[in-house]
């Protein structure tokens, strides 16, 4: 096995315990910035905050989203799957449609 199949295996291992025995991440409130709109996404039970400028949208654990991400998330709320964020966290993804 590949070093980089090793490490995707580890990396999913990883999302099916953290799902599996429903951890729950101790998270800290975003410290409200003026220019920021904030919103809570009950759906990954954290903050989201996006740039009132520029647009750039980061959820609490400092996950950057981009316009087009934002767009089609925005579709459904904001109701991000915690499946889909933390794989987009481990593998740095990009998410490409919303269904």
């Amino acid at each position: 096995m590949s070093q980089l199949s090793k490490k995707i295996f580890m990396n999913l291992w990883f999302i099916q315990i953290f799902h599996q025995k429903s951890v729950r991440v101790l998270l800290i409130s975003m410290e409200q910035k003026p220019g920021w709109s904030y919103k809570f996404i009950s759906s990954l039970n954290m903050h989201i905050a996006i740039n009132d400028t520029t647009g750039v949208m980061y959820t609490e654990d400092k996950i950057k989203y981009s316009q087009e991400e934002q767009l089609m998330l925005k579709s459904i709320d904001y109701q991000i799957p915690l499946s889909v964020h933390l794989i987009k966290k481990v593998f740095d993804g990009t998410i490409i449609s919303v269904k």
